[in-house]
């Protein structure tokens, strides 16, 4: 297990190192192996991170060979870009074009509706603004992420392993 994260509803979801992604059904006792949900896009890759969005009943998944997903939990409000609960998404075309190492960490803004990525190697540091972003400002676009690495690049060189917001400054 690399990763476990916990939703409202006491469900237990983890990552593992083969690629594995499961819930824990505590209201069931029961393992439910959602690795199907993935497979097509994740293969084998590490899960490194799980980031439960509690606002819209979301888990986001980042891995190894920058790998990059959404997971609409059972109880998502279907609808919208990705409208099936109990479904997973290929995030990977939003950050391929500038990210090539491993998704290790993860922090939201929810006031904003954005999500924030840092790699395992290479220093990589970006934004994904969420598909209920509202649009405008530096950076425009609902369900785009924006490299933001240069920015970060002059004070690290390497790892971002893990990020935090704080929501009553803005930072």
């Amino acid at each position: 297990i690399t990763q476990s994260v916990l939703d409202v509803d006491g469900d237990v979801y983890v990552g593992t190192s083969t690629g594995k992604f499961l819930r824990y059904q505590s209201s069931t006792d029961t393992i439910i192996d959602l690795t199907g949900k993935i497979s097509s896009f994740w293969g084998s890759n590490t899960i490194y991170r799980l980031f439960y969005d509690s606002v819209n009943k979301v888990i986001y998944l980042g891995g190894a060979s920058a790998t990059f997903a959404r997971y609409n939990l059972p109880s998502y409000t279907a609808g919208g870009t990705y409208p099936t609960a109990d479904a997973a998404y290929n995030l990977n075309s939003k950050i391929s074009s500038f990210w090539s190492t491993s998704v290790y960490s993860f922090t939201m803004d929810t006031n904003e509706k954005v999500l924030y990525l840092g790699s395992y190697q290479g220093g990589k540091f970006a934004r994904y603004n969420l598909p209920s972003y509202t649009a405008g400002g530096t950076y425009p676009t609902a369900d785009t992420a924006y490299d933001l690495t240069s920015k970060i690049s002059p004070f690290m060189a390497n790892y971002i392993l893990a990020l935090a917001f704080d929501p009553n400054h803005n930072v």
